[in-house]
């Protein structure tokens, strides 16, 4: 009985290593095959998109992602340097812009632009790009004429000086009247033509003496008024004093004489 169930064991033994034997081959291949088909997927992916996607597909350069390569092509920007803004003058955003909304935004104005010369709002005439002629609606003394220029925004009324240096002298306006900030004569006492209003508009009189001549045949203007600005006029005219530098587009005119026009400057 003993030797029986010896001889059985035996016989298991050798039949489950010759089981290994068998089955073992059938094993290898599974792992093998699956081997094969990951590299296959390896070979076909590699580290990322294939290249040789089709005929068509471009030969695209490969990607640097080194963490440590500096971006030297890339520009670098700010909040302030983002947005470039147009500042020429044909900008739809600076055409209808004020000078002070473009100041206040810290834009820069563009060449050959100027505030309004005008405190009306009304020009009539340009002698030149910082000269122009402005009408007021009501008539004003020259003691007034400073407020038809727009001097909230650097405008002021032209002295004799910059009358004759910026056109008055070679540009004959088409008017008769206009306001200049000149005296030629200030309590009786004949001047070339001083830069400033006179120092009243009061009307007084005095010893009657010429105060201006024609520019052509220098027939001379006598006058009594003892306050004697400058105004602008289409004629020339010596004024004040028959000699060279008082000729110009302009003439006498009494301190309280009132137009509706003065000359501008800015």
């Amino acid at each position: 009985m003993i030797w029986v169930m010896r001889s059985l064991v035996l016989l298991f033994l050798v039949v489950g290593a010759l089981g290994c034997r068998v089955l073992a081959p059938y094993r290898a291949p599974k792992d093998a095959a699956a081997a094969d088909v990951g590299g296959e997927l390896t070979d076909a992916l590699g580290d990322g998109p294939s290249r040789d996607a089709g005929p068509d597909a471009p030969d695209l350069p490969p990607l640097d992602l080194a963490p440590d390569k500096p971006h030297e092509d890339l520009p670098i920007m700010d909040a302030a340097s983002d947005i470039e803004l147009d500042a020429s003058p044909d900008a739809p955003f600076l055409a209808d812009a004020s000078v002070d909304s473009l100041v206040a935004l810290d834009l820069p104005v563009p060449d050959g632009w100027a505030p309004q010369p005008c405190s009306s709002g009304v020009k009539v005439f340009d002698f030149s790009p910082t000269m122009v002629v402005c009408q007021h609606p009501t008539p004003v003394t020259q003691c007034q004429a400073a407020a038809v220029c727009n001097t909230a925004e650097g405008w002021h009324l032209c002295t004799g000086t910059q009358y004759r240096a910026r056109g008055g002298l070679t540009t004959k306006p088409p008017y008769d009247s206009g306001w200049i900030a000149s005296c030629i004569r200030s309590f009786g006492q004949l001047q070339v033509p001083a830069d400033g209003i006179c120092p009243s508009c009061q009307e007084l009189f005095t010893v009657p003496k010429a105060v201006a001549w024609t520019c052509s045949d220098k027939t001379p203007f006598i006058r009594l008024d003892a306050l004697i600005g400058v105004s602008m006029r289409s004629a020339c005219r010596l004024v004040g004093k028959l000699q060279i530098a008082t000729d110009a587009y302009w003439t006498y005119a009494p301190s309280n004489s009132q137009f509706n026009l003065a000359v501008c400057c800015l």
